[in-house]
């Protein structure tokens, strides 16, 4: 492996540990936010969109990584159909990280609906996260 491909690896890994972080961490986050008084969501609302940033930002590196890997070590080509259906969860996690900044501007705005909805996007987050490690896993392993 050379010098591209394992810095790709190590910033790939990094990165599944950042959108672990803000997929478990929003939904947790939210959970202990529920008996927080008017002054405390000012803080807790900031915590929320600092994980946010953490969960875009992980996934921008997590695609850019793996194009590299892709790339580098596969030619682009040669992979499995395990490969192919990560890849559809990859474009669901896209998705849904767009549906959840465009829910959260609107939870921010004092959309009941909204933040109602916000448990329940967390949980798909979750699932889908675990889904498409488990798809890399079959994948690459």
């Amino acid at each position: 492996m050379d010098g591209l491909t394992t810095l790709a690896l190590w910033v790939h890994f990094l990165s599944i540990g950042m959108a672990g972080m803000a997929t478990f961490g929003i939904p947790v986050t939210l959970l202990a936010s529920k008996g927080a008084t008017p002054e405390q969501r000012p803080a807790i609302g900031a915590i929320l969109m600092k994980l946010a940033g953490f969960g875009r930002m992980a996934i921008a590196l997590l695609i850019l990584s793996g194009l590299v890997i892709v790339w580098a070590r596969y030619s682009g080509g040669g992979l499995n159909g395990w490969f192919n259906i990560k890849m559809v969860f990859v474009v669901a996690i896209v998705a849904l990280a767009l549906y959840n900044k465009h829910n959260g501007v609107r939870a921010r705005a004092g959309d009941g609906a909204a933040v109602a909805r916000m448990p329940m996007l967390g949980k798909i987050g979750i699932g889908l996260f675990a889904l498409t490690v488990l798809l890399a896993v079959l994948a690459f392993g």
